[in-house]
Protein backbone atom coordinates (compact mmCIF):
# COMPACT_ATOMS: atom_id res chain seq x y z
CA UNK A 1 0.00 0.00 0.00
CA UNK A 2 1.20 3.60 -0.64
CA UNK A 3 1.88 6.40 1.55
CA UNK A 4 -1.51 8.19 2.18
CA UNK A 5 -2.70 10.48 -0.21
CA UNK A 6 -2.83 13.89 0.34
CA UNK A 7 -4.76 16.60 -1.90
CA UNK A 8 -7.16 19.18 -1.89
CA UNK A 9 -10.27 18.97 -0.54
CA UNK A 10 -13.83 21.26 -0.97
CA UNK A 11 -16.04 21.50 1.72
CA UNK A 12 -19.41 22.57 0.48
CA UNK A 13 -21.20 23.49 3.91
CA UNK A 14 -23.69 26.62 5.05
CA UNK A 15 -22.91 26.44 8.51
CA UNK A 16 -19.66 28.46 9.08
CA UNK A 17 -19.60 26.36 12.44
CA UNK A 18 -19.11 22.94 10.99
CA UNK A 19 -17.48 23.99 7.89
CA UNK A 20 -14.93 25.31 10.17
CA UNK A 21 -14.52 22.33 12.54
CA UNK A 22 -14.16 19.82 9.53
CA UNK A 23 -11.32 22.49 7.85
CA UNK A 24 -9.21 22.22 10.95
CA UNK A 25 -9.87 18.50 11.18
CA UNK A 26 -8.37 17.72 7.27
CA UNK A 27 -5.66 20.40 8.17
CA UNK A 28 -3.92 18.66 10.60
CA UNK A 29 -4.04 15.57 8.57
CA UNK A 30 -2.21 17.50 5.96
CA UNK A 31 -4.76 18.54 3.65
CA UNK A 32 -5.64 21.75 1.46
CA UNK A 33 -9.24 22.69 2.18
CA UNK A 34 -11.29 25.11 0.41
CA UNK A 35 -14.73 26.48 1.70
CA UNK A 36 -17.95 27.04 -0.24
CA UNK A 37 -21.14 28.23 1.52
CA UNK A 38 -23.44 26.62 -0.60
CA UNK A 39 -24.27 24.45 -3.68
CA UNK A 40 -24.12 26.66 -5.62
CA UNK A 41 -20.85 28.34 -4.63
CA UNK A 42 -19.23 24.58 -4.57
CA UNK A 43 -19.80 24.19 -8.49
CA UNK A 44 -18.42 27.47 -9.20
CA UNK A 45 -15.39 26.66 -7.49
CA UNK A 46 -14.56 23.35 -9.08
CA UNK A 47 -14.56 25.51 -12.54
CA UNK A 48 -11.72 27.10 -10.98
CA UNK A 49 -8.45 26.55 -10.67
CA UNK A 50 -6.31 25.03 -8.56
CA UNK A 51 -8.05 21.54 -9.24
CA UNK A 52 -10.00 20.07 -6.07
CA UNK A 53 -9.63 16.17 -5.29
CA UNK A 54 -12.58 15.32 -3.22
CA UNK A 55 -15.71 17.67 -2.17
CA UNK A 56 -16.98 16.98 1.00
CA UNK A 57 -21.16 18.45 0.79
CA UNK A 58 -23.95 18.22 3.49
CA UNK A 59 -27.30 17.42 2.36
CA UNK A 60 -29.54 19.70 4.19
CA UNK A 61 -28.70 23.17 2.41
CA UNK A 62 -30.88 26.22 1.58
CA UNK A 63 -30.95 26.47 -2.38
CA UNK A 64 -29.74 22.89 -3.80
CA UNK A 65 -29.50 19.97 -1.49
CA UNK A 66 -26.18 18.03 -1.16
CA UNK A 67 -28.33 15.33 -3.62
CA UNK A 68 -28.35 18.03 -6.27
CA UNK A 69 -24.91 19.10 -5.85
CA UNK A 70 -23.72 15.50 -6.42
CA UNK A 71 -25.95 15.01 -9.56
CA UNK A 72 -24.51 18.00 -10.83
CA UNK A 73 -21.00 17.56 -10.07
CA UNK A 74 -21.49 13.43 -11.42
CA UNK A 75 -23.24 14.99 -15.06
CA UNK A 76 -20.47 17.13 -16.17
CA UNK A 77 -17.27 15.53 -17.71
CA UNK A 78 -14.80 17.92 -16.08
CA UNK A 79 -15.60 16.92 -12.61
CA UNK A 80 -17.53 13.53 -12.59
CA UNK A 81 -14.58 11.65 -11.53
CA UNK A 82 -13.84 14.15 -8.53
CA UNK A 83 -15.32 11.91 -5.18
CA UNK A 84 -18.47 13.21 -3.62
CA UNK A 85 -18.60 12.13 -0.02
CA UNK A 86 -22.25 13.40 1.59
CA UNK A 87 -21.79 14.35 5.57
CA UNK A 88 -24.84 14.50 7.15
CA UNK A 89 -27.22 14.53 10.09
CA UNK A 90 -29.83 12.58 8.00
CA UNK A 91 -30.68 9.36 9.98
CA UNK A 92 -32.99 7.49 7.38
CA UNK A 93 -31.50 4.26 5.18
CA UNK A 94 -33.74 5.76 2.19
CA UNK A 95 -31.21 8.53 2.13
CA UNK A 96 -28.33 6.14 1.47
CA UNK A 97 -30.15 4.98 -1.60
CA UNK A 98 -30.83 8.98 -2.58
CA UNK A 99 -26.87 9.77 -1.87
CA UNK A 100 -26.31 6.30 -4.74
CA UNK A 101 -28.88 7.60 -6.71
CA UNK A 102 -27.43 11.44 -6.86
CA UNK A 103 -24.31 9.63 -8.32
CA UNK A 104 -22.13 10.17 -4.61
CA UNK A 105 -19.58 8.18 -4.02
CA UNK A 106 -20.08 8.01 -0.17
CA UNK A 107 -21.94 8.69 2.90
CA UNK A 108 -21.03 9.65 6.52
CA UNK A 109 -23.70 9.99 9.14
CA UNK A 110 -23.16 13.27 11.30
CA UNK A 111 -22.14 13.83 13.95
CA UNK A 112 -18.70 11.57 12.81
CA UNK A 113 -15.52 11.39 14.98
CA UNK A 114 -12.83 12.94 13.70
CA UNK A 115 -10.28 10.29 12.80
CA UNK A 116 -14.00 8.84 11.08
CA UNK A 117 -13.87 11.55 8.81
CA UNK A 118 -9.94 11.68 7.90
CA UNK A 119 -9.83 7.85 7.29
CA UNK A 120 -13.11 7.95 4.68
CA UNK A 121 -11.15 11.06 2.59
CA UNK A 122 -7.89 8.94 2.54
CA UNK A 123 -9.62 5.60 1.70
CA UNK A 124 -12.40 7.31 -1.17
CA UNK A 125 -8.77 9.04 -2.68
CA UNK A 126 -6.70 6.11 -2.46
CA UNK A 127 -9.36 3.97 -4.12
CA UNK A 128 -9.40 6.47 -6.93
CA UNK A 129 -5.89 6.45 -7.36
CA UNK A 130 -6.08 2.67 -7.38
CA UNK A 131 -8.45 2.85 -10.46
CA UNK A 132 -6.76 5.67 -12.20
CA UNK A 133 -3.19 3.88 -12.26
CA UNK A 134 -4.50 0.19 -12.30
CA UNK A 135 -3.93 -1.96 -15.34
CA UNK A 136 -6.89 -3.85 -15.10
CA UNK A 137 -9.14 -4.58 -17.70
CA UNK A 138 -11.53 -7.29 -16.33
CA UNK A 139 -12.51 -5.39 -12.78
CA UNK A 140 -11.99 -2.71 -11.04
CA UNK A 141 -9.17 -2.20 -8.42
CA UNK A 142 -10.68 -1.12 -4.48
CA UNK A 143 -9.72 -0.81 -1.21
CA UNK A 144 -10.83 -2.53 1.65
CA UNK A 145 -9.67 -2.68 5.44
CA UNK A 146 -5.89 -2.26 4.19
CA UNK A 147 -5.97 -5.02 1.16
CA UNK A 148 -6.46 -4.08 -2.58
CA UNK A 149 -9.26 -5.91 -4.17
CA UNK A 150 -9.89 -6.59 -8.00
CA UNK A 151 -13.56 -6.76 -8.24
CA UNK A 152 -15.01 -8.03 -11.75
CA UNK A 153 -18.59 -7.91 -11.35
CA UNK A 154 -20.70 -5.70 -13.52
CA UNK A 155 -22.03 -2.90 -12.37
CA UNK A 156 -25.31 -3.84 -11.67
CA UNK A 157 -24.73 -6.46 -10.20
CA UNK A 158 -22.27 -4.56 -7.36
CA UNK A 159 -25.40 -2.92 -6.65
CA UNK A 160 -27.79 -5.50 -6.09
CA UNK A 161 -24.87 -7.03 -3.78
CA UNK A 162 -24.20 -3.58 -1.75
CA UNK A 163 -28.33 -2.63 -1.62
CA UNK A 164 -28.87 -6.32 -0.63
CA UNK A 165 -26.20 -6.01 2.40
CA UNK A 166 -27.40 -2.49 2.96
CA UNK A 167 -31.67 -3.62 3.37
CA UNK A 168 -30.31 -6.49 6.00
CA UNK A 169 -28.10 -4.08 8.17
CA UNK A 170 -31.32 -1.92 8.62
CA UNK A 171 -33.17 -5.00 9.20
CA UNK A 172 -30.95 -5.97 11.75
CA UNK A 173 -30.82 -2.32 13.26
CA UNK A 174 -34.53 -2.23 13.49
CA UNK A 175 -34.65 -5.38 14.94
CA UNK A 176 -31.95 -4.03 17.76
CA UNK A 177 -33.92 -1.12 17.97
CA UNK A 178 -36.99 -3.05 18.72
CA UNK A 179 -35.17 -5.60 21.07
CA UNK A 180 -34.02 -2.04 22.78
CA UNK A 181 -37.50 -0.37 23.27
CA UNK A 182 -38.84 -3.47 24.53
CA UNK A 183 -35.67 -3.92 27.14
CA UNK A 184 -36.62 0.09 28.22
CA UNK A 185 -40.23 -1.16 28.97
CA UNK A 186 -38.94 -4.23 30.97
CA UNK A 187 -36.99 -1.63 32.91
CA UNK A 188 -39.21 0.93 33.11
CA UNK A 189 -41.94 -1.93 34.45
CA UNK A 190 -38.98 -3.18 37.13
CA UNK A 191 -38.10 0.88 38.59
CA UNK A 192 -42.46 1.17 38.88
CA UNK A 193 -42.80 -2.38 40.72
CA UNK A 194 -39.74 -0.47 43.13
CA UNK A 195 -41.07 2.28 44.11
CA UNK A 196 -43.99 0.12 44.76
CA UNK A 197 -42.03 -1.95 46.82
CA UNK A 198 -40.22 0.84 48.26
CA UNK A 199 -43.94 2.76 48.90
CA UNK A 200 -45.24 -0.54 50.78
CA UNK A 201 -42.10 -0.55 53.50
CA UNK A 202 -42.30 2.97 53.91
CA UNK A 203 -46.59 2.15 54.66
CA UNK A 204 -45.20 -1.14 56.90
CA UNK A 205 -42.76 0.91 58.87
CA UNK A 206 -45.48 3.30 59.77
CA UNK A 207 -48.19 0.81 60.31
CA UNK A 208 -45.66 -1.73 62.64
CA UNK A 209 -43.74 0.66 64.36
CA UNK A 210 -46.38 2.69 66.69
CA UNK A 211 -47.91 -0.94 67.60
CA UNK A 212 -44.84 -2.57 68.73
CA UNK A 213 -43.74 0.46 70.60
CA UNK A 214 -46.74 0.53 72.44
CA UNK A 215 -46.73 -3.13 73.52
CA UNK A 216 -42.88 -2.60 74.15
CA UNK A 217 -43.84 0.03 76.40
CA UNK A 218 -47.07 -2.01 77.92
CA UNK A 219 -44.21 -4.51 79.27
CA UNK A 220 -41.67 -2.55 80.49
CA UNK A 221 -44.41 -0.94 83.05
CA UNK A 222 -45.46 -4.72 83.96
CA UNK A 223 -42.25 -5.59 84.30
CA UNK A 224 -41.23 -2.47 86.58
CA UNK A 225 -43.51 -4.00 89.36
CA UNK A 226 -41.54 -5.44 92.36
CA UNK A 227 -44.43 -7.98 93.43
CA UNK A 228 -44.41 -9.43 89.75
CA UNK A 229 -45.02 -13.40 90.28
CA UNK A 230 -42.13 -14.91 88.73
CA UNK A 231 -44.55 -17.20 85.36
CA UNK A 232 -45.60 -13.86 84.68
CA UNK A 233 -42.59 -11.46 84.48
CA UNK A 234 -41.19 -14.46 82.76
CA UNK A 235 -44.21 -14.26 80.34
CA UNK A 236 -44.09 -10.36 79.92
CA UNK A 237 -40.39 -10.55 79.33
CA UNK A 238 -41.38 -12.99 76.09
CA UNK A 239 -44.08 -10.29 75.38
CA UNK A 240 -41.14 -7.42 75.44
CA UNK A 241 -38.51 -9.65 73.73
CA UNK A 242 -41.73 -10.65 70.46
CA UNK A 243 -42.64 -6.81 70.27
CA UNK A 244 -38.67 -5.74 70.43
CA UNK A 245 -38.31 -8.00 67.43
CA UNK A 246 -40.94 -6.21 65.76
CA UNK A 247 -39.71 -3.08 66.34
CA UNK A 248 -36.14 -4.08 65.18
CA UNK A 249 -37.28 -5.32 62.04
CA UNK A 250 -38.81 -2.28 61.00
CA UNK A 251 -36.23 0.21 62.02
CA UNK A 252 -33.89 -2.85 59.94
CA UNK A 253 -35.79 -2.27 56.91
CA UNK A 254 -35.77 1.97 57.78
CA UNK A 255 -32.31 1.59 57.67
CA UNK A 256 -31.27 -0.23 54.82
CA UNK A 257 -33.21 1.83 52.88
CA UNK A 258 -31.49 5.09 54.43
CA UNK A 259 -28.63 2.79 53.14
CA UNK A 260 -29.26 2.52 49.93
CA UNK A 261 -29.95 6.15 49.34
CA UNK A 262 -26.75 7.20 50.77
CA UNK A 263 -27.78 9.03 53.98
CA UNK A 264 -27.17 6.24 56.75
CA UNK A 265 -25.37 8.33 58.77
CA UNK A 266 -24.58 7.26 62.70
CA UNK A 267 -24.67 9.66 65.37
CA UNK A 268 -21.20 9.47 67.22
CA UNK A 269 -20.57 9.64 70.79
CA UNK A 270 -18.62 7.96 73.11
CA UNK A 271 -20.23 4.29 73.84
CA UNK A 272 -19.30 1.59 76.48
CA UNK A 273 -19.21 -1.00 75.10
CA UNK A 274 -19.10 -3.31 78.24
CA UNK A 275 -22.86 -1.63 78.87
CA UNK A 276 -24.31 -2.15 75.52
CA UNK A 277 -22.61 -6.15 75.86
CA UNK A 278 -25.06 -5.81 79.08
CA UNK A 279 -28.07 -4.52 77.85
CA UNK A 280 -27.73 -6.80 74.67
CA UNK A 281 -27.26 -9.75 76.45
CA UNK A 282 -30.69 -8.98 79.43
CA UNK A 283 -32.94 -7.88 76.45
CA UNK A 284 -32.15 -11.25 74.42
CA UNK A 285 -32.01 -13.44 77.72
CA UNK A 286 -36.01 -14.45 77.48
CA UNK A 287 -35.63 -15.45 74.06
CA UNK A 288 -32.82 -17.27 74.49
CA UNK A 289 -34.24 -19.14 77.50
CA UNK A 290 -37.58 -20.12 75.67
CA UNK A 291 -35.50 -22.17 73.22
CA UNK A 292 -33.42 -23.84 76.35
CA UNK A 293 -30.23 -21.85 75.27
CA UNK A 294 -28.79 -19.07 77.74
CA UNK A 295 -26.07 -16.32 76.26
CA UNK A 296 -22.71 -16.24 77.91
CA UNK A 297 -20.75 -13.04 77.95
CA UNK A 298 -16.74 -12.59 77.74
CA UNK A 299 -16.08 -8.78 78.11
CA UNK A 300 -12.21 -7.76 78.47
CA UNK A 301 -11.51 -5.78 81.57
CA UNK A 302 -11.03 -1.90 81.48
CA UNK A 303 -12.53 -2.27 77.77
CA UNK A 304 -11.87 0.93 76.46
CA UNK A 305 -14.50 3.27 75.02
CA UNK A 306 -15.18 4.24 71.75
CA UNK A 307 -16.40 6.50 69.30
CA UNK A 308 -19.92 5.00 67.59
CA UNK A 309 -23.82 5.16 66.94
CA UNK A 310 -24.89 3.29 70.77
CA UNK A 311 -28.22 2.33 69.23
CA UNK A 312 -26.91 0.84 66.33
CA UNK A 313 -24.42 -1.00 67.50
CA UNK A 314 -27.06 -2.38 69.86
CA UNK A 315 -29.13 -3.42 67.18
CA UNK A 316 -26.18 -5.46 65.39
CA UNK A 317 -25.46 -7.23 68.64
CA UNK A 318 -28.77 -8.18 68.93
CA UNK A 319 -29.40 -8.90 65.26
CA UNK A 320 -26.61 -11.29 65.70
CA UNK A 321 -27.92 -12.57 69.19
CA UNK A 322 -30.82 -13.09 67.59
CA UNK A 323 -29.83 -14.96 64.01
CA UNK A 324 -27.38 -17.52 66.97
CA UNK A 325 -30.37 -18.10 69.11
CA UNK A 326 -32.81 -19.27 65.82
CA UNK A 327 -30.43 -21.11 63.61
CA UNK A 328 -28.76 -23.06 66.74
CA UNK A 329 -30.47 -26.19 68.54
CA UNK A 330 -31.62 -26.29 71.83
CA UNK A 331 -29.99 -26.70 74.97
CA UNK A 332 -27.46 -24.77 73.46
CA UNK A 333 -25.13 -21.82 74.55
CA UNK A 334 -24.57 -18.62 72.80
CA UNK A 335 -21.21 -16.20 73.78
CA UNK A 336 -20.69 -12.83 72.87
CA UNK A 337 -17.50 -11.49 73.08
CA UNK A 338 -15.67 -8.37 73.30
CA UNK A 339 -11.94 -6.84 73.43
CA UNK A 340 -9.29 -4.25 71.64
CA UNK A 341 -6.37 -4.29 70.21
CA UNK A 342 -4.77 -1.97 67.40
CA UNK A 343 -7.10 0.88 67.71
CA UNK A 344 -10.11 -1.17 67.24
CA UNK A 345 -12.85 -2.79 69.13
CA UNK A 346 -13.49 -6.58 68.43
CA UNK A 347 -16.94 -8.07 68.90
CA UNK A 348 -17.64 -11.73 68.62
CA UNK A 349 -20.99 -13.72 68.88
CA UNK A 350 -19.95 -17.50 68.13
CA UNK A 351 -22.97 -19.96 68.04
CA UNK A 352 -23.15 -23.96 68.27
CA UNK A 353 -25.29 -24.55 65.14
CA UNK A 354 -24.78 -26.30 61.81
CA UNK A 355 -22.27 -23.32 60.42
CA UNK A 356 -22.85 -21.60 57.37
CA UNK A 357 -21.61 -23.31 54.10
CA UNK A 358 -17.77 -21.48 52.95
CA UNK A 359 -19.60 -20.46 49.80
CA UNK A 360 -22.35 -18.44 51.55
CA UNK A 361 -20.35 -16.45 53.98
CA UNK A 362 -20.33 -13.32 51.76
CA UNK A 363 -23.90 -13.64 50.06
CA UNK A 364 -25.46 -14.00 53.58
CA UNK A 365 -25.19 -9.85 54.29
CA UNK A 366 -27.36 -9.12 51.24
CA UNK A 367 -30.57 -8.41 51.32
CA UNK A 368 -33.20 -11.20 51.12
CA UNK A 369 -30.87 -14.40 51.33
CA UNK A 370 -31.51 -17.07 54.06
CA UNK A 371 -29.43 -20.43 54.94
CA UNK A 372 -30.71 -23.30 52.37
CA UNK A 373 -33.02 -25.81 55.11
CA UNK A 374 -30.06 -28.00 55.21
CA UNK A 375 -27.88 -25.88 56.73
CA UNK A 376 -30.37 -24.40 59.52
CA UNK A 377 -31.81 -25.67 62.49
CA UNK A 378 -35.22 -27.80 62.04
CA UNK A 379 -36.92 -24.43 63.61
CA UNK A 380 -35.12 -21.60 62.52
CA UNK A 381 -36.48 -19.08 60.24
CA UNK A 382 -35.23 -15.69 59.11
CA UNK A 383 -36.31 -13.20 56.76
CA UNK A 384 -33.13 -11.96 54.92
CA UNK A 385 -32.84 -8.24 56.25
CA UNK A 386 -30.84 -8.49 60.13
CA UNK A 387 -27.26 -9.60 58.42
CA UNK A 388 -27.92 -6.84 55.26
CA UNK A 389 -28.81 -4.21 58.28
CA UNK A 390 -25.51 -5.33 60.28
CA UNK A 391 -23.13 -4.95 56.90
CA UNK A 392 -25.08 -1.22 56.49
CA UNK A 393 -24.40 -0.23 60.05
CA UNK A 394 -20.85 -1.47 60.26
CA UNK A 395 -19.88 -0.18 57.00
CA UNK A 396 -20.95 3.44 57.81
CA UNK A 397 -19.16 3.11 60.95
CA UNK A 398 -15.87 2.66 58.97
CA UNK A 399 -15.59 -1.73 59.88
CA UNK A 400 -16.29 -4.77 58.77
CA UNK A 401 -18.46 -7.40 59.52
CA UNK A 402 -17.20 -11.35 58.74
CA UNK A 403 -18.50 -14.56 59.72
CA UNK A 404 -15.91 -18.10 60.29
CA UNK A 405 -16.38 -21.01 61.50
CA UNK A 406 -16.51 -21.84 65.29
CA UNK A 407 -14.60 -24.95 66.58
CA UNK A 408 -15.68 -27.55 67.45
CA UNK A 409 -18.97 -26.35 65.53
CA UNK A 410 -21.10 -23.38 64.76
CA UNK A 411 -20.28 -20.23 63.12
CA UNK A 412 -18.62 -17.07 64.52
CA UNK A 413 -19.54 -13.59 63.69
CA UNK A 414 -17.27 -10.85 64.16
CA UNK A 415 -17.41 -7.06 64.18
CA UNK A 416 -14.17 -4.81 64.23
CA UNK A 417 -15.24 -1.31 64.71
CA UNK A 418 -12.48 1.68 64.90
CA UNK A 419 -11.98 2.84 68.86
CA UNK A 420 -11.55 6.15 67.26
CA UNK A 421 -14.39 8.62 64.81
CA UNK A 422 -13.64 7.54 61.31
Amino acid sequence: MSATPRGRVLVVEDSATQAEEVRLVLESAGFHVDIAVDAEAGLDRLTQPPPVDLVISDVVMPGLSGYDFSSRVKSHAATKRIPVLLLTSLADPIDVIRALEAGADSFLSKPAAHEHVVARVNWLLENRRLRMTSRTTSGSDILFRGTRFTIASERHQILDLLVSTFEDTVRKNEELAAARDALAQKHDALLRLERQKEELTALLIHDLKGPAAGIMMSARSRLAHADLPDADRELWGHVYAAAEVINRMVMNLLDIARSDDGVFAPRHAEVDATRVVGDVQQLMAPLARSRGQQIVAHVMPAMPRLQADAELLRRVLQNLLDNAIRHSLPGTSISIETDASNGAAHFRVRDQGPGIPVELRERIFDKYVRLPAAHAAEDAFGRGLGLAFCRAAVDAHGGRISVGENRPSGSVFTVTLPLGRV
